[in-house]
């Protein structure tokens, strides 16, 4: 019995390590035409969480995110506002009910992503940096 335990034990934190590098680096992408070339983490966690919609000369931006079942949605959450999905959606519940901000649109996966991101002048999103395309550009990896 402890044999299995031990077993387990081991599976699941190989699996937990494993997931965290399959994750890997996300970039935060913007169609090619927007006027900035950059974003730090603090203006994308400012963006994404609907406090900020410009930066510079840009206009407002329009972020879009990725469907909170995939892995980019968990790891750009913790690494952009340290925050899980839990305290994601929480924080989307509260200002939805207050009325002040909405999340932004969701699509299911990276190429959806780039699609979109590349056929909207003012968009923004992010993906596994390992995905980029010549279609959009590279505001940040992180």
């Amino acid at each position: 019995m402890q044999k299995h335990l031990k077993i387990f034990v081991f599976v699941c934190l190989f699996s937990t390590q494993a997931a965290s590098v399959t994750a890997g680096e996300i970039a935060v992408i913007a169609n090619k035409d927007l006027s900035i070339n950059s974003l730090n983490i603090k203006q994308v966690k400012k963006l994404w969480l609907s406090k900020i919609k410009k930066v510079g000369d840009s206009g407002n931006l329009v972020p879009v995110d990725v469907d909170p079942s995939s892995a980019n949605y968990s790891a750009f959450y913790k690494k952009v506002a340290k925050k899980n999905p839990a305290q994601i959606k929480l924080y989307w519940s509260k200002q939805m009910f207050s009325g002040k901000n909405f999340p932004a649109k969701r699509l299911s996966d990276d190429d959806s992503i780039i699609e979109w991101v590349s056929s909207n002048k003012n968009a923004i999103g992010y993906i596994s940096a390992d995905k980029v395309t010549d279609s959009v550009k590279v505001l940040g990896t992180f």
